[in-house]
């Protein structure tokens, strides 16, 4: 307002003005389009990583076309109290590059959480298992699925049963084809034991009889290794470790615990071992 009054620009139709040009091409952009950019290449489910592609692709369209930056650069982008949203989206970018994980403990690192429940908890405990699995035995001949849907054997049906009749989703799938050995890995981010009024430590049913279910109704007799289908529930290890069998009408149905606190060399081991 100063200099518009002391240049008498209003006797123009002018106005003195300062304003700062509007651009995507910002550190912090770059970062998330490289780090999108580096997850296609590397993530091995194959929509995740078209969505990757396809993400990147529109951060390239909106004009974020600089190459990633350094972390000097990043360092000097601070993130303001209105842009808080952007503080996750820059730590997962940052993951992609450093190979570091998230923890609940104290670190030099921070970042938010966008949503801390048990399922998300269990959602990442269920992907690590499988994952490390996938490494561990794809060389050796084996087939691991996440995720696989199962299917009852249904034999007659009210008409509207379909609508109301739950699906059956298993964590992990292993199948070896040479040996014809099947195993339906179920995780469990909770404590393996509960309290009953007669016992301090038991085995959980309600999980137990939800493996059976994913053993028994894929039964077929056309299909002889179904008939022997093994089954694991895996849990975390909290407050001692498991490993105990038991073999129901053909099926070894396993319950396990592996430590999540182990470093990697353990951890890998612990691996080799559910197998």
């Amino acid at each position: 307002m100063l200099e518009t009054t002391a240049r008498q620009l209003m006797d123009r139709g002018r106005i003195a003005c300062r304003f700062e040009e509007h651009t995507m091409d910002t550190a912090r952009n770059r970062l998330v389009r490289a780090a999108l950019e580096r997850l296609a290449s590397r993530v091995s489910d194959e929509l995740v990583a078209h969505r990757c592609r396809q993400l990147a692709g529109d951060f390239t369209r909106l004009g974020v076309v600089g190459a990633r930056p350094s972390w000097a650069e990043l360092a000097n982008d601070q993130i303001g109290r209105n842009e808080t949203a952007d503080r996750f989206m820059v730590a997962l970018s940052r993951m992609v590059f450093d190979t570091i994980i998230p923890t609940e403990e104290a670190g030099f690192v921070s970042g938010a959480l966008p949503d801390s429940t048990e399922h998300l908890v269990r959602r990442l405990f269920e992907r690590a298992i499988g994952n490390a699995l996938r490494l561990e035995l794809q060389p050796q001949g084996w087939n691991v699925t996440q995720g696989k849907r199962l299917a009852w054997q249904i034999e007659a049906a009210s008409p509207g049963i379909a609508a109301i009749l739950p699906g059956m989703q298993t964590d992990i799938d292993l199948r070896h084809p040479a040996t014809g050995r099947r195993i339906v890995i179920d995780t469990k981010f909770t404590a393996i034991f509960a309290a009953s009024a007669y016992r301090d430590q038991i085995l959980k049913s309600n999980y137990i009889y939800q493996l059976y279910a994913y053993l028994r109704s894929q039964e077929r007799l056309d299909d002889p290794a179904s008939l022997t289908t093994s089954g694991m529930l895996l849990h975390p290890q909290t407050g001692g470790s498991i490993d105990e069998l038991v073999i129901i009408q053909g099926h070894q149905m396993q319950f396990k615990t592996i430590d999540l606190s182990s470093d990697p060399v353990q951890f890998e081991q612990s691996v080799r071992r559910l197998i």
